[in-house]
């Protein structure tokens, strides 16, 4: 099983043994004694300047496209289960984004890919601390061609091939608000954190390249980062939200892990602005946020404006509650339309393709109902 939370614990349990490292190299090398009394605002300064410096990589695939190649990492120090990652690391002073995706892979899976590399078929994502990773899309590899390089570091890797299927079913599963209260990261197989937010683009690309609609020449470009302007439009919901979370740690949790859902549901529910909460519902889609509670948001706010298209004024007269019924024209139209945009994606999980034709079956038995009543 793949469990894609993270123990906040455990990452500041990292961080920590990293900043008494550093202190005790400026209190015993003459060079950076001088320095001891400003230490924290160095070391400060030194987080942010690393979070800044953008990673490249790749997405491996296998030669049937049904495997993705994962960099399994284990710390002692975390005290959590092994977690995934995709061969990646940080760009060299001058270096080209593809020089480093080449560097970086071959130093963690011994794979040379030059000719291999297309790079127009990427997906740049903005990942936890506003982290810039860039992977290239890479087909064809023989999955015995792969070894891992032994590092002199505590910190263990190793790779293995994971079926796509099971790498997206599993985000779906878990990135859950259970997932994100509960501490679950010690009971899991993987820990999928860092490699939870490529899901949806992962499935984009497999689906289009097996049916036909992406050859390999073809450009294949996605960008996912925070949608600062659409947040940022969102001064109400920030503000009420932050009050909230104030008191209340799990709400604190679920604000910063799912942003994009909890904003959608705030405009959903308390601001009944709709147009804004399906923006907003969309983005949480695609960046793998509470998909199932995303899904199901999006399908209700549909099914309240089916209802509102029934209300349309027909013949100069206009409806009245006691005739109130459901469009089913309208909203099986606009199912339809996120079927197709998100059904790639939301297939791997049975609930969620099941619910569409359950709506469509009990709302065209209310309708013939209401019709043989009249």
């Amino acid at each position: 099983m793949i469990n894609s939370h993270v123990s906040p614990a455990s990452s500041r349990r990292d961080n920590t043994y990293q900043k008494k490292f550093a202190q005790r190299i400026f209190k015993h090398w003459q060079h950076l004694k001088p320095f001891v009394g400003q230490f924290n605002q160095l070391w400060e300064d030194f987080r942010l300047y690393k979070s800044k410096i953008p990673s490249y990589g790749a997405l491996i695939f296998n030669r049937t496209l049904d495997s993705l190649l994962f960099v399994i990492y284990h710390n002692p120090r975390d005290q959590i289960e092994r977690k995934l990652d995709f061969p990646k690391g940080k760009v060299d002073q001058g270096e080209s984004t593809k020089n480093c995706a080449l560097r970086e892979i071959y130093e963690e899976t011994q794979l040379r890919l030059h000719d291999q590399i297309n790079v127009d078929q990427f997906v740049k994502v903005e990942t936890i601390k506003h982290r810039m990773v860039t992977l290239f899309f890479v087909e064809g590899i023989d999955e015995q061609a792969v070894r891992a390089k032994p590092i002199l570091s505590e910190e263990k890797h190793d790779l293995k091939w994971i079926p796509v299927s099971e790498y997206i079913r599993e985000t779906l599963k878990q990135n859950t608000v259970d997932s994100v209260l509960s501490n679950s990261a010690h009971t899991a197989k993987y820990c999928a954190y860092y490699v939870k937010r490529f899901a949806y683009f992962v499935s984009e690309w497999q689906t289009m390249r097996r049916t036909g609609k992406l050859s390999l020449k073809e450009p294949y470009g996605r960008v996912s980062v925070h949608d600062q302007d659409l947040l940022t439009e969102c001064t109400l919901s920030k503000e009420c939200l932050k009050s909230l979370c104030q008191n209340n740690k799990d709400f604190t949790s679920l604000l910063k892990e799912l942003p994009f859902f909890m904003h959608g549901f705030f405009h959903h529910q308390v601001l009944n602005d709709f147009s804004r909460a399906k923006k907003l519902y969309k983005e949480a889609l695609r960046r793998a946020e509470f998909t199932k509670g995303s899904y199901n948001m999006l399908v209700s706010i549909y099914l309240a404006e089916s209802v509102q298209q029934s209300f349309k004024v027909a013949q100069g007269v206009q409806s009245s509650p006691e005739t109130q019924s459901v469009d089913l024209s309208y909203l099986e139209s606009k199912l339809n339309s996120l079927e197709n945009k998100y059904g790639h994606f939301l297939r791997y999980e049975k609930s969620l393709t099941d619910l569409k034709s359950r709506l469509m079956r009990d709302l065209g038995e209310l309708a013939r109902l209401d019709a043989m009543k009249q």
